[in-house]
């Protein structure tokens, strides 16, 4: 007797829309696609839950029913894309604002500094008014929360709160303002400074050359960071936790710092004085530890993947100046060099 053969229909659905979703691509590389591309297709995202859930109660019926479930949602996305304007999907208006925050010292003899950066670039530095706590000059999206209490120990607050917009409507906001806003802070050197930085989406290049500072500590987020960090009278404590992007520590002669990083994604180079002296512990997950040839290696760890181990300058112990480094790192190399 002759065995009946199931025959099982495989759907084209998918197929046809990978070549969809590549064909979106290329043209928005090619620049074909118009700008505001990018935000209806995010704003169209819960048509993908209706076609997939066509193509699961009938596509799979027959390859060709299939086939046309797929050409005919990319010729449906297509047809909104570039309909977008007129039918009324346009980006969110965004409007960028500039506004200057400044503090006088007073009575003041330290400080308290926490920043919560929004999107865009970051820059600070110390100011050469010696009566000026803080001075900055921010370009953003949304509001700001300028808060100063105490009188002779203060605390400044500066944080961003953004617009409420959906998803898809940040993500064109991120896409096209991030290269426009910018904060640019002025720090006193005059006194004694605590810092706190809780990073967000951009650059930030933070010199602290010349202020005296106490105790920072960083919270990265999205993107790259340069962090000059100062010589004071006496030793204080940095801590960094890195977020996804690059971060190069420059440690300036004659500081003592103990410098503590949790490293996440991303390269870690740090800079240090030719004469300083300096101890390395460091562990990393996925990547190198790379370090100069001064150092000598005091232990190594039994590592599959990573690298781990302890590092010293000759006459380390000896030195009044230390730098104390360690280092847990994620995914990426640490340079100390």
């Amino acid at each position: 007797m002759e065995e009946k053969k199931d025959f099982r229909y495989r759907s084209l659905f998918w197929p046809i829309v990978l070549i969809g979703l590549g064909l979106f691509w290329l043209l928005g590389n090619l620049g074909v696609l118009p700008e505001h591309s990018l935000w209806t297709l995010f704003r169209l995202w819960p048509l993908a839950l209706i076609v997939i859930g066509l193509d699961i109660m009938v596509g799979r019926r027959s390859p060709a029913i299939g086939a046309l479930i797929g050409f005919g949602a990319v010729a449906l996305v297509l047809v909104l894309v570039f309909a977008g304007p007129s039918l009324g999907f346009t980006p969110p208006e965004t409007e960028l604002i500039t506004e200057r925050f400044t503090e006088s010292i007073g009575n003041a003899t330290s400080a308290r500094v926490n920043l919560d950066l929004a999107v865009g670039k970051t820059t600070l530095d110390a100011l050469s008014d010696p009566n000026t706590l803080i001075d900055a000059e921010l370009t953003y999206v949304g509001e700001i929360n300028f808060d100063v209490q105490g009188d002779k120990q203060k605390t400044i607050s500066i944080s961003h709160r953004a617009p409420s917009f959906d998803f898809g409507d940040w993500l064109w906001v991120t896409d096209t303002d991030t290269e426009r806003a910018w904060w640019d802070i002025g720090l006193s050197p005059e006194i004694p400074l605590t810092l706190n930085i809780d990073g967000s989406v951009g650059q930030s290049i933070i010199d602290l050359g010349g202020l005296q500072i106490e105790d920072l500590e960083v919270d990265g987020d999205v993107g790259d960071f340069q962090i000059t960090l100062p010589a004071t009278e006496k030793p204080y404590d940095v801590y960094i936790n890195g977020g996804v992007g690059a971060f190069e520590v420059i440690i300036e002669r004659g500081a003592a710092v103990n410098l503590t990083i949790d490293g996440d994604v991303g390269e870690f180079v740090i800079d240090v004085p030719p004469d300083a002296a300096v101890h390395v512990d460091a562990d990393v997950d996925v990547g190198n530890i790379n370090v100069s040839a001064n150092f000598i290696q005091l232990s190594s760890g039994d590592d599959l993947v990573g690298e781990s181990g302890v590092w010293e300058t000759p006459g380390f112990d000896e030195a009044d100046l230390r730098i104390v480094i360690v280092f847990n790192g994620g995914v990426g190399d640490l340079s100390v060099r």
